[in-house]
């Protein structure tokens, strides 16, 4: 049963990291899944006989993904949300934290010189804070649209 769990953590974990890990969210009402939705060009206004029913957000590492897979699974989850159409609204790169780099050096080590001394002082003054010598910060794609449902037609008499 453990060898199970390990193989079946082992996988998920591998493909995590060969389709890079995507997260996403959404607000507004759900409706029954549909099985295709238009991707609508961005306007001032929202589509002619569409009705919004939410917004939703889909991001990745900047590094592992593109804008294409983000739309890909944007579209994904306006469908499981019974969306007829969406809108991108736009992409953002946010900062996601620091991470380490053990294998950079940034730093030279000094000799008993007095002159190679100091300058070894002024160039670790000059970096900051020693920790963040090493380390880059990482940086997350987010892409937004709004979901959109055909208006219903109205009943005639």
């Amino acid at each position: 049963m453990k060898n199970r769990i390990w193989n079946v953590l082992g996988a998920g974990l591998l493909l995590c990291g060969l389709c890079g890990c995507l997260s996403s969210g959404y607000r507004g009402e759900s409706f029954p899944a549909t099985g295709e939705v238009t991707v609508l060009p961005r306007a001032e206004k929202p589509p002619e006989g569409y009705t919004l029913i939410g917004r939703g957000w889909v991001s990745g590492e900047a590094s592992a993904t593109t804008r294409r897979e983000l739309e890909q699974r944007m579209v994904k989850l306006a469908e499981q949300h019974g969306a007829d159409a969406m809108v991108v609204m736009g992409m953002v790169l946010v900062p996601a934290g620091r991470e380490g780099n053990d294998a950079a050096s940034d730093t030279a080590e000094a000799s008993d010189d007095f002159d190679q001394y100091h300058t070894q002082v002024a160039f670790n003054q000059d970096v900051g804070d020693y920790s963040a010598t090493n380390s880059a910060t990482r940086f997350v794609r987010k892409l937004y649209a709004d979901f959109f449902r055909r208006k219903a037609s109205p009943a005639k008499p």
